[in-house]
């Protein structure tokens, strides 16, 4: 039913467009235009408005016409309907796009068929589409229909669409002969042969499309006379990553390997360096994302324990102590990929992971699907993004940038500009299956051929793809939101010393967890994306400390922007005051805004777990006001928390509420930003 749609959906649109008929031949007259003679070796003759061609021995036979007033750079289609009689193994069918170079032959023999492009003088011939059950009845006829609209190539049989592509370059060489054949001393007829032409389909580029943009190849430091290809850029924009097929691999040239380059304080990149085993072994190794801490890489393939190849799949390598460890099988629940290929991406959150894979009950051939991160190495059953971004054809390499909504992919089913072009779509809403149409990126990005591997850095202003064995890069031409890149380091706030741990960001209206990182154990280095739009609460997480939460508020973001922000855990020991970052009040007063109460339920959580703690809560205030004011205030804000662990389940005896006013200030009140920073809350254990 499916493919009934689509053809029917296609003769409608095709309809309603102005067409020029080149040919509407029933076979009803010699119109000088078909060869018609009897001869030793075979007969092509007109019997009862049928074009027939009969051999009289084994050998195959063809014959051919051309209809110059076919415009080739129009879209067109051709039609036409065969029956054979003779024996069962016979082969006949259509043979178009006759040239010098090529030319492509649909081969029916019993019920299959077969698409096969031969290249007479050059490599022999290659399969389209190899033997494919075509649900063709014996001694009926067969209608075949080409349409060629934009660079799609379409194919069908009896009506239904029996292969969908982008045409593979085959335009360059698209011909004005056509022709048919059939071969075993079987009878060939011909019912009709319908050719038109259409206005050529327009497609649809990213709006302000900017003709000036076009691809940089990259110095000597990164694209050598080896072959590069596959380029991922961290999301600070500080790495590259590629594969390069060399003898100095760590499986020689047999095999491609992961390599790297770090940016120099002159934005050149360094020398490509290998990144060396264990990510690197005796398979073809490549990575697919980087996480924005810098401290995980997700890579193609699983490994053994002792990083030797151990077959498809994918995995992710966590650096300890400045080494990229080996890499973690990830488990997909239900995943089922019957395509040789396969393309994935880690978003910068580190839990929701893009494919694209074939499963067999999609829209064509690989399609684009989402999964989400179920628990450490497990990922939900992946759910599809849905008809607009899926064609019938073939999706691949999809890139969601940092914003979190602007999505890149490779296509065959949406028109361009060749065979795979880059295309851009945006996401609608809060879901993962409904998105706006797909636009092309334009003539200076996508060529005749392949395109595919687009990838940014979080800024989002240039964009890097691989070209001919070459690392290019080009402005990106398509609007991406702004974001943030917030990053510093994590401190034990009583010792002072770096700390690794988990990072972890929310938005701060409903404590719903948006993302993870996790900060180098060695330099207490973090670093995570944001993006517009909310308000963040994020913290570092640690066994036997207490999160000191930080707030952002991004909801008017406008630029893309780097700020630093420290992030500290404080030990849980007695006499440690402990600052609630994430606590607020309504203004002048101290009744509790409901954006508090995450921050509080962790104190709960923490007070739960460990029964013996005391604890007092203190309430701080500026200058601003009169003492005795400010006391109260400080004393009412501390009791107002109070009642709020009482309400889950604290007993009293366990709580005390101590105001300070102006007392205690942490730094001086000397400025706005100052004061807002005095103006606090904190607990500390008795």
């Amino acid at each position: 039913m499916k493919y009934f749609l689509l053809n029917l959906l296609s003769a409608l649109s095709l309809s309603l467009i102005a067409q020029t008929i080149i040919v509407d031949e029933n076979f009803d007259m010699d119109n000088k235009k078909w060869v018609i003679e009897k001869g030793d070796k075979v007969d092509y003759l007109l019997k009862k408005g049928n074009y027939t061609i009969k051999p009289h021995t084994d050998g195959s036979y063809w014959t051919k016409t051309v209809y110059e007033e076919l415009d080739l750079d129009a879209d067109f289609s051709i039609e036409t309907s065969l029956k054979v009689n003779g024996k069962s193994d016979a082969s006949y069918g259509l043979i178009w796009n006759i040239g010098e170079i090529h030319e492509t032959n649909i081969i029916i023999q019993g019920n299959k068929i077969k698409i096969k492009i031969n290249y007479p003088n050059t490599r022999g011939n290659t399969s389209v589409v190899d033997w494919k059950e075509a649900g063709i009845s014996k001694g009926k006829y067969v209608n075949i229909k080409i349409e060629k609209k934009a660079n799609i190539l379409s194919y069908y049989i009896d009506g239904k669409v029996f292969y969908k592509y982008g045409n593979n370059g085959v335009k360059n060489y698209y011909s004005k002969k056509i022709g048919f054949f059939v071969d075993k001393k079987s009878e060939l007829s011909v019912d009709y042969l319908k050719i038109n032409n259409y206005p050529a389909t327009q497609v649809k580029t990213i709006e302000n499309y900017d003709a000036s943009i076009k691809l940089e190849k990259l110095d000597e430091n990164i694209n050598s006379n080896d072959n590069e290809s596959l380029p991922r850029v961290s999301p600070d924009g500080n790495y590259l990553y590629c594969i390069r097929t060399s003898k100095e691999n760590v499986g020689g040239s047999e095999f491609e390997d992961v390599w790297y380059a770090q940016k120099k304080e002159d934005g050149r990149w360094s020398k490509l360096t290998n990144i060396g085993s264990p990510i690197n072994n005796r398979a073809h190794n490549f990575v697919i994302s980087a996480s924005p801490d810098n401290n995980s890489l997700l890579i193609a393939n699983t490994y053994n324990a002792d990083g030797s190849p151990n077959g498809p799949g994918l995995s992710i390598s966590y650096k300890i102590n400045g080494k990229y460890q080996v890499p973690l099988s990830q488990e997909i629940k239900d995943y089922v990929n019957i395509n040789k290929l396969v393309s994935f991406f880690l978003c910068n959150d580190n839990k929701t992971l893009l494919m694209a894979i074939e499963t067999g009950n999609g829209m064509g051939e690989k399609d684009l699907y989402v999964s989400f991160l179920l628990k450490e190495n497990s990922w939900s059953k992946p759910q599809s993004l849905g008809l607009v971004v899926n064609s019938d054809c073939d999706e691949h390499s999809p890139y969601l940038s940092a914003d979190g909504k602007t999505l890149f992919f490779s296509s065959t089913g949406h028109y361009g500009y060749g065979d795979m072009d880059i295309f851009v779509s945006e996401r609608i809403g809060d879901g993962w299956d409904k998105w706006t149409e797909p636009r092309n990126l334009g003539p200076n990005i996508n060529s005749e051929g392949i395109e595919t591997g687009y990838f940014m850095a979080a800024k989002g202003d240039f964009a890097y793809l691989s070209s001919n064995g070459d690392i290019c890069k080009v402005k990106n031409p398509a609007y991406v939101e702004p974001v943030i890149i917030l990053s510093g380091k994590v401190f034990d706030k009583k010792t002072g010393l770096p700390i690794g741990a988990a990072i972890t960001y929310s938005n701060l209206s409903d404590d719903k967890t948006l993302g993870t990182a996790n900060s180098d154990n060695v330099t207490g280095d973090y670093k995570i994306v944001l993006q517009k739009g909310k308000a963040y609460g994020f913290m570092a997480n640690k066994n036997e400390y207490y999160s000191i939460s930080e707030n952002i508020d991004l909801t008017d973001l406008k630029e893309y922007k780097e700020i630093k922000k420290d992030l500290y855990l404080s030990p849980i020991v007695r006499g440690e005051p402990i600052r609630l970052n994430n606590i607020f009040f309504e203004f002048a007063k101290s009744v509790l805004k409901e954006v508090s109460f995450p921050e509080l339920d962790r104190l709960v959580g923490i007070l739960n777990k460990n029964p013996e703690l005391k604890i007092e809560i203190a309430g701080h205030t500026d200058d601003v006001g009169t003492d005795a004011s400010n006391q109260t205030l400080s004393q009412d804000r501390a009791q107002s928390v109070v009642n709020y662990l009482q309400s889950k389940g604290i007993n009293i005896s366990r709580l005390s509420a101590k105001g300070y006013g102006e007392s205690k200030p942490d730094v001086p009140n000397n400025s706005d930003e100052n004061r807002a920073f005095n103006r606090r809350v904190e607990f500390k254990i008795l």
